[in-house]
């Protein structure tokens, strides 16, 4: 996958403190996607898919492939709905010193945006394996359906092909439960979202990284579940003040990150006009 040489995270300046609190590890946190601003998180491929289940029961020819179908999202449904996904993300977007973010509720009042230089995020790879990043796909009418799910109907017509329905609905039932070709749920939104333009950081099994390379996980003082993931090379390189800051910050933040042993990364003010 080609990546865009920087990414942005929005976010507010006291978090700074977390990031760069020990000058040899920089932290990440990763959000639990049941406590994001976006109330279909993780829920809207199957809420467009749910939809459109006529329009793809069209482009399906046999019974045992529509019934399939229907086992499929319905199991995927129930454990979505059930919170059996331990899931973890970080956000980021290709749009730098965006108006549309400072003007978000936690970014109007002491926001910044980290400039993250991809190419050194993954310096960090050595006996372990870090998250890679993944864009968001924006779905928005059949057009997309017809695009982007080539590969879950072919899926569905592989899986289905042995077996006929109604006489086989035990063994399609089973197969809808290790069906492995459903798009990733949290990497689709509406295209509502578009214009944000968002990659992601995700934790599927924060478990395992959490063996792998000192994460660890935590409930904080506002009551959400984050991951916490350390980084040994520090991937941020550009710190943009938001529009709320006066221009005295500039030298103040600099002079914090150089006692936090960053003293390398740049400060900017934002030339967006919010007003």
């Amino acid at each position: 996958m080609n990546y865009p040489d920087y990414l942005y995270h929005y976010t507010k300046l006291d978090t700074l403190n977390y990031i760069f609190k020990d000058s040899k590890k920089v932290e990440l946190r990763f959000t639990d996607y049941r406590y994001l601003n976006d109330v279909d998180e993780g829920k809207y491929l199957l809420k467009f898919l749910k939809r459109r289940t006529n329009d793809l029961k069209n482009i399906l020819s046999s019974d045992s492939e529509k019934y399939l179908l229907d086992c499929i999202l319905n199991f995927k449904e129930k454990t979505y709905l059930e919170n059996k996904e331990k899931f973890f993300i970080m956000s980021f977007s290709e749009v730098e010193d965006s108006t549309q973010f400072w003007l978000q509720d936690y970014a109007k009042d002491k926001g910044i945006c980290l400039r993250m230089n991809v190419k050194n995020y993954f310096e960090n790879k050595k006996e372990w394996t870090i998250p890679t990043f993944h864009p968001v796909l924006y779905l928005k009418n059949n057009e997309d359906l017809l695009i982007n799910f080539n590969d879950f109907i072919n899926e569905i017509r592989k899986e289905s092909s042995d077996f006929t329905y109604p006489q086989d609905a035990t063994d399609l039932e089973k197969r809808a439960i290790l069906f492995p070709g459903l798009p990733k749920n949290f990497d689709v939104k509406s295209s509502v979202w578009k214009s944000e333009q968002e990659w992601r950081l995700e934790m599927l099994d924060f478990e395992k990284y959490k063996i792998k390379n000192d994460g660890s996980f935590e409930i904080d003082n506002s009551g959400v579940p984050r991951f916490k993931l350390y980084l040994e090379v520090n991937p941020f390189d550009e710190i943009i003040l938001g529009p709320s800051f006066s221009d005295s910050y500039i030298e103040s933040v600099k002079e914090m990150l150089t006692k936090k042993g960053y003293p390398d990364i740049n400060v900017i003010k934002s030339d967006a006009n919010c007003q």
